[in-house]
């Protein structure tokens, strides 16, 4: 950031205790009517009266006037100015008096809007629609790059340009379009009629500010490699824009100048191939007040920005922009020619005036004006920055006087805030609606010269609205008004390439009831859901949308047969029967071995080659006379875990075969502690659209026996996936719960399992949802640290929700390798309130939010009542 100078045509040389040549001349002025008034007097004493009267009154025109901060002569002059001037116009007046000549639109020439102050001046402007990025919670060194290279796009410019923010309703016609097209069952009804209420309620009370530039130039060319140029470095700075073709950019126009009497976009079809869009933008009447002017129905006034503190704090205009109001930013690039010579009488003046104050304190003021000056011209000489007329139009609008005066009111109070005076136009509301028509003149004259730094380290593109047309709100933004967050998971492009979620926070954060949001609309699209659910808390709610539940157990009524053939993300299905059956073995020949460390991790590795020989034997038996896709069999045509011990029991005798013949008939054969889960034929019917494995009653197990059952069930997940290859564009979605559950440091299998999962799965259009209250256990050893950053690496999207502050460096670890949290976002995470957290979309979006849930999500997921709630 520079120092902010004054406006320079301020400092004006000074001839006289503060006074400048105009102000002098009006005094030697009244002075000479004085003299000359009262030398028409005969009497002595009426003389010094009628003197004393003049000089009085005439030097009360060059005191300042407190609101106006500028001399009385000079408001008198503009008050006789507006007295004197046509202030009505109305459409059916001919010559000047017609509100046709209040503007200055022509007509479309392909995407360039034709602008025409007269026959002999014209020129053509092309606008972006800009996307605001909010950098609040990223870390301090990212955001002062961020500035520089806005700070570069703007350094760049040789046009005009104009950038308006427009408070508009947010528009969910797609939004709304997408739940339409769900066809839901009857107990997804409820909570689809609450998400329509969400959208109908937003749709018509909610506002967000949309942002445009629009660049100005007589020459066509110029103009287009000009905004493409800007576009392209604004791209840099990963904000992200679009032209606008001749269609947006009338829908911007009816915006800005058609306020509460706006077309409807059939009528702004029509208006296309038009000549003149002076005729059509034209008001029936306006009507011009000292203080506001009148468009048709609706009051308007127009105020700007006069005076400048000297040091600007970063991202200084965000206050500003938190108006009601519409904002025209209007920054005109200062020539070479012109900068020379304002910068030279600048200082000069200034350096004179300084000589000629005796007041300390206002020395020292001057003393900053200079500094700030010197700064100025030396970032000019080194190329460091160029130098813009940088002036505020804020245009107020409202139906009637007081809404108006409470939006004039607002801006002053924000504007106030980081030390900025506002100047309410008073007699100058005509100039000043002029000076927001898109022209290369400025009638106002009101800018205040700005340096490309300072305008790019105010971070003007700040408000960042994210809908991705989606029928589900996440949550509202909290630094960005408020808006609401509209995520799809499921959306695959050039920026976000697969559909994982990593979600974190502690207990009581609202994980779980997050988690419950996000599924719920993928039930409701039909796609296929599996929840791995350890502690038993999902049941409830999902069961409720249509889920079916699994409960896992020892004794429960529920087995999957380890000797069962699944696909395993491979072997590629344009393979030959016999080469693909061949790796199909060899697969899950791999996977059953590290499935027999997991639960006798005491087994070495002449056990396991003992185990591999037996299972080779076994398969080969059974699979000798199918010429068929080993997968797709029925459950009833694999062997069973009897039958590998059958085959151990043939083998001949040894202490290795011993051992492990003992385990398994223990735990495998009748009322073994696997006997229920293992050695049957999977019994577990997974074609419902939603299934809950409910792993509870596993918990209370030997870590082996739960890691072991997860283990397991990943694999016939894994399997269910790869089946799906190619079937139709529905996604396949897994629920990891509480992750750090299933990692144990002793067997990295599972977390190997977990990983092939989530980088595999997006081949095959699935996305998986990790969640753990314990960063900690991904970060025991070094292994499992470089695991678990794999595994993040491999999520497109991370959910961080309330946390302890002794987690956050745990935390810090995984996020090690894209750059980890910035001091804000650890603070925000730390004192975050129950649902609050921060949505990471890639390395350049992160959005701070609250997690919204309507009356019908509360009464699904909210098993504990709304915690968010306080005395």
């Amino acid at each position: 950031m520079k120092l902010q100078t004054n406006k320079l045509r301020k400092y004006k040389q000074f001839s006289l205790r503060g006074l400048n040549v105009i102000d002098i001349t009006i005094l030697i002025s009244v002075i000479l009517i004085t003299v000359f008034a009262v030398h028409q007097i005969g009497s002595l004493i009426t003389k010094l009266v009628v003197g004393v009267i003049i000089v009085s009154l005439g030097g009360l025109l060059i005191l300042k006037e407190p609101k106006h901060k500028t001399r009385i002569y000079l408001v008198i002059y503009r008050m006789l100015v507006h007295l004197l001037r046509q202030k009505l116009f109305t459409k059916n007046k001919l010559g000047n008096f017609n509100t046709k000549t209040l503007l200055n639109l022509k007509n479309f020439e392909d995407n360039f809007l034709k602008l025409s102050l007269s026959k002999d001046n014209t020129s053509y402007a092309l606008a972006l629609e800009v996307f605001g990025k909010d950098i609040t919670i990223n870390k301090f060194e990212e955001q002062e790059v961020y500035y520089q290279k806005l700070t570069q796009a703007f350094a760049n410019l040789n046009d005009k340009i104009f950038i308006v923010k427009i408070p508009e309703f947010v528009s969910l016609e797609e939004n709304i379009k997408s739940l339409e097209t769900l066809k839901v069952d009857e107990n997804m009804q409820a909570l689809k009629n609450a998400w329509k209420s969400d959208l109908e309620t937003l749709d018509t009370y909610e506002k967000v500010d949309k942002y445009y530039v629009v660049m100005v130039s007589s020459n066509k060319n110029e103009l287009y490699h000009g905004i493409k140029n800007l576009q392209a470095r604004l791209f840099q700075t990963e904000i992200f824009s679009k032209m606008l073709n001749k269609l947006d950019f009338l829908k911007m126009l009816n915006k800005v100048y058609r306020f509460g009497n706006e077309f409807s976009e059939e009528e702004l079809i029509d208006m296309l191939d038009k000549n003149n869009l002076n005729e059509i933008f034209a008001f029936d009447k306006v009507l011009f007040k000292k203080n506001y002017f009148k468009t048709d129905n609706v009051f308007n006034s127009i105020q700007t920005i006069s005076e400048y503190p000297l040091r600007l704090k970063q991202s200084w205009i965000i206050d500003t922009f938190k108006s009601n109001s519409m904002i025209i930013w209007s920054l005109n690039p200062v020539s070479e020619k012109h900068k020379e010579r304002i910068l030279n009488r600048a200082e000069q003046n200034l350096e004179e005036i300084k000589e000629e104050v005796q007041n300390r304190y206002k020395k020292r003021k001057i003393t900053k004006d200079q500094d700030a000056l010197n700064e100025l011209s030396e970032s000019l000489v080194s190329g460091e920055d160029q130098l813009f007329e940088s002036s505020f139009i804020l245009v107020n609008r409202a139906f009637n006087l007081e809404d108006l005066k409470a939006q004039q009111k607002e801006n002053e109070e924000n504007i106030k805030s980081w030390k900025g005076v506002v100047n309410n136009l008073k007699y100058r509301q005509f100039d000043a609606y002029s000076a927001m028509l898109f022209k290369n003149t400025d009638m106002l004259k009101e800018y205040t010269e700005q340096l490309s730094t300072n305008i790019g380290f105010a971070w003007v593109f700040h408000n960042q609205y994210f809908n991705d047309k989606f029928f589900s709100i996440i949550g509202n933004s909290n630094y960005n008004g408020n808006s609401p967050i509209f995520f799809d998971q499921g959306i695959n492009n050039g920026r976000r390439n697969n559909f994982n979620m990593f979600i974190l926070g502690t207990s009581g954060s609202g994980k779980s009831t997050f988690a419950k949001k996000l599924i719920a609309p993928k039930i409701a699209k039909k796609d296929k859901v599996i929840v791995l659910d350890p502690q038993s808390e999902y049941s409830k709610s999902l069961m409720q949308l249509g889920a079916v539940k699994i409960n896992l157990g020892t004794n429960a009524d529920v087995a999957f047969n380890p000797l069962q053939i699944r696909k395993i993300f491979n072997p590629d299905s344009s393979l030959s029967i016999l080469t693909r059956n061949s790796e199909l073995l060899t697969l899950n020949e791999n996977a059953l071995m590290k499935w027999f460390k997991i639960i006798y991790p005491h087994f070495n590795e002449d056990h396991i080659i003992l185990l591999r020989s037996a299972i080779r034997k076994v398969w080969e038996k059974h699979f000798k006379d199918i010429d068929q896709d080993l997968s797709t069999l029925s459950n009833d045509q694999y062997p069973i875990m009897s039958d590998l011990i059958n085959e151990l029991e043939q083998e001949e005798p040894s202490p290795e075969i011993s051992k492990v013949l003992k385990h398994l008939k223990v735990d495998f054969q009748e009322k073994g502690q696997y006997h229920h889960l293992y050695n049957k034929t999977t019994n577990v019917d997974l074609s419902s659209n939603a299934i809950i494995f409910d792993t509870s009653a596993l918990m209370k197990s030997s870590s082996e026996l739960f890691n072991g059952a997860f283990y397991l069930i990943i694999s016939f997940i894994q399997g269910l996936i790869s089946n799906r290859e190619n079937k139709d564009n529905s996604k396949i979605w897994i629920l990891i719960d509480e992750a750090h559950m299933f990692i144990d440091e002793r067997n990295e299998s599972t977390l190997d399992f977990i990983f092939t999962t989530v980088k595999e799965g997006r081949k095959f259009n699935c996305g998986t949802i990790i969640t753990t209250q314990n960063p900690q256990d991904f970060t025991k050893t070094q292994n499992i640290i470089q695991k678990g950053q794999a595994i993040l690496e491999n999520c497109q999207y991370s959910v961080l929700l309330k946390c302890k502050s002794e987690t956050i460096n745990e935390i810090n670890k995984l996020f090690k390798n894209s750059g980890g949290l910035s001091e804000l976002e650890q603070n925000f995470l730390a004192f975050a309130s129950v649902g609050q957290g921060i949505l990471i979309v890639d390395s350049s979006e992160k959005i701070a939010f609250d997690a919204y849930y309507n009356q019908e999500e509360k009464r699904l997921f909210f098993d504990k009542g709304d915690l968010r709630i306080y005395d």
